[in-house]
């Protein structure tokens, strides 16, 4: 039969207690009669012990320490150690104190070497609670902290750094634990994406460029110009389509008497809002919109430029009347350029060459990161 474990006691308080000394009395703990314990549990703040080791031994996290998470907490460090008497030594931990039989003995030495390397010490120098808090040492920059986020300054390569700091220019750096701002895995992959977008987006363009640029270079102008004004003209039509349709409705679709009341009391001017707010022209049935009379004032600029940029290039150099039929072909000449721009992917990576995003996808940079 297993001998049992010798325990010794002392007295303290008036009654005895079991005193833990040794290996064996922490690797035979869980044998001890719990009636032998001098309390069962105990809070996590307000001791004279340490609130973060007695907050990683409170398993359930409701803020009381008992028998079973002390046990654990044996338990484990004893699993850890490949002698536990060196908790009742003098405070720092040897390197060949950490039994590393498993994968996880290994990680946790693993661990600990880099903290003695960050701290400057040799793997013959115990590793101290000082070392473990001194973060800004831990965490510095130019070195992996195991937090997700990688630094420029973690590559010696400059084409590399060159691209991650374009990573966190355009993609926004994410804190890392020194401090700084870098690279985590969603923004590295949304960075490339984003570039295939690009460069899918220009592609699209070169193989429609005839369909879509039916103004050769001038096609983006007179698309501003299109759109500066397409509600306005849009608004006129249906109006006079309206008139048509009921005649009655005439006198409604023009501005009423009393808005020009209104204005006549004050000082306008072509940009005046109010102005602005009234149709483009002469409500009447059917009516065409006349480009050089009659135009309301706050639009006068920007239907000069819709005629010199859009319509005398698309339908002719005396082009002075515009009908319906005629704004719904521009429209539809333009579309192609306005659908391809919709369609512009809303990224930050604009601002970078194209050949520049071509030569980076086509090279093994992003495996290498």
């Amino acid at each position: 039969a297993t001998k049992p474990h010798q325990w010794r006691f002392f007295r303290s308080g008036g009654f005895d207690q079991v005193a833990i000394e040794t290996a064996g009395d922490l690797h035979h703990l869980a044998e001890l009669d719990p009636k032998l314990w001098t309390v069962l549990n105990c809070p996590t703040t307000g001791l004279e012990f340490d609130d973060r080791t007695l907050a990683l031994m409170d398993n359930d996290g409701d803020g009381q320490i008992r028998v079973p998470e002390i046990l654990s907490a044996v338990r484990w460090s004893c699993q850890r150690l490949t002698d536990a008497s060196i908790m009742f030594a003098p405070p720092g931990l040897p390197l060949a104190a950490i039994a590393d039989q498993d994968a996880e003995g290994a990680g946790i030495k693993h661990a600990a070497e880099l903290v003695l390397r960050y701290s400057d010490k040799t793997a013959e120098q115990s590793l101290q609670v000082a070392d473990v808090l001194d973060t800004t040492r831990l965490f510095s920059a130019d070195h992996f902290n195991g937090d997700g986020v990688i630094m420029p300054e973690l590559t010696t390569d400059e084409s590399l750094k060159s691209v991650l700091l374009q990573i966190v220019e355009t993609q926004g750096g994410v804190a890392d634990r020194s401090g700084g701002l870098g690279v985590t895995q969603d923004t590295l992959t949304a960075f490339f994406s984003q570039a295939e977008a690009v460069i899918s987006w220009h592609a699209a363009f070169a193989a429609e460029q005839s369909q879509l640029c039916p103004l050769a270079d001038s096609t983006a102008d007179a698309v501003a110009a299109f759109e500066a004004v397409q509600a306005k003209v849009d608004d006129y039509f249906v109006r006079c389509q309206l008139a048509a349709f009921d005649n009655r409705a005439t006198d409604s679709l023009n501005p009423a008497p009393a808005v020009y009341e209104v204005l006549a009391n004050r000082v306008v001017a072509g940009a005046d809002q109010d102005i602005a707010a009234l149709p483009l022209s002469v409500i009447a049935a059917e009516r065409p919109l006349d480009l050089t009379l009659g135009i309301n004032p706050a639009w006068a600029g920007a239907i000069a430029s819709l005629k010199e940029k859009v319509l005398t290039p698309l339908l002719g150099a005396d082009y002075d009347v515009l009908t319906a039929a005629d704004w719904q072909q521009v429209s539809a000449k333009l579309a192609a350029w306005r659908s391809w721009q919709a369609a512009k992917p809303a990224t930050a990576l604009h601002a970078l060459e194209l050949a520049y995003l071509q030569q980076l996808l086509a090279s093994d940079t992003k495996t290498r990161l």
